[in-house]
């Protein structure tokens, strides 16, 4: 047996696979998420003694990415953003509503760009040139590294930082209250 013909899930979304050999079937799942099948060699040196089965997940490799699939990617890896696992699923919801779809091309072009302009001695100096009053609101339980945003606070003259202690990386939903009561105070002292 060789087959290399795709599989259609039963929603009719068209997944690759491979089948080649005789034998007790090994199926061989690749790592990720967003990868896809890296098994050829593997599979060329077992197949003679059994059979193996490989494919790419949705939306990875060679099977066929949907939209639907792009936004329930999104909304996974959006969870990750709260502090609060029992709520983070319908928050993650909530921002891929409407989905929009994610831009990868821009994202990646945006960021390269990024890289070669701004060193980080000359993204300090510019940051210290701003004399605007600047106010930085975060979650104390975002999963993101501390240093970006203290080291925003210290480069920022006149900044003023406000730390949700029960919000994560999406603190307007998180703690909407308190977050609006941060904005307000900043932006309309008593």
């Amino acid at each position: 047996m060789d087959d290399t013909e795709p599989v259609r899930a039963e929603d009719g979304c068209r997944l690759w696979t491979d089948d080649t050999g005789h034998g007790k079937p090994l199926i061989l799942c690749h790592g990720g998420p967003g990868l896809w099948d890296m098994f050829g060699a593997v599979a060329t040196v077992l197949s003679a003694r059994m059979r193996v089965i490989r494919w790419d997940q949705r939306g990875c490799g060679r099977s066929e990415r949907r939209e639907a699939e792009d936004r329930e990617l999104a909304v996974l890896q959006w969870s990750a953003d709260f502090a609060d696992p029992a709520t983070a699923r319908g928050y993650a919801e909530q921002l891929a509503d409407p989905w929009f779809g994610i831009n990868y091309e821009c994202n990646a072009a945006i960021t390269a760009e990024e890289r070669q302009v701004w060193r980080e001695t000359e993204l300090v100096t510019a940051c210290r040139g701003l004399a605007v009053p600047t106010l930085i609101v975060d979650g104390a339980q975002d999963i993101r590294p501390r240093w970006a945003v203290d080291s925003l606070q210290e480069a920022l003259p006149s900044a003023t930082r406000v730390v949700l202690p029960h919000a994560g990386h999406v603190p307007w939903l998180e703690a909407p209250d308190e977050f609006r009561t941060a904005v307000v105070n900043f932006l309309c002292p008593a």
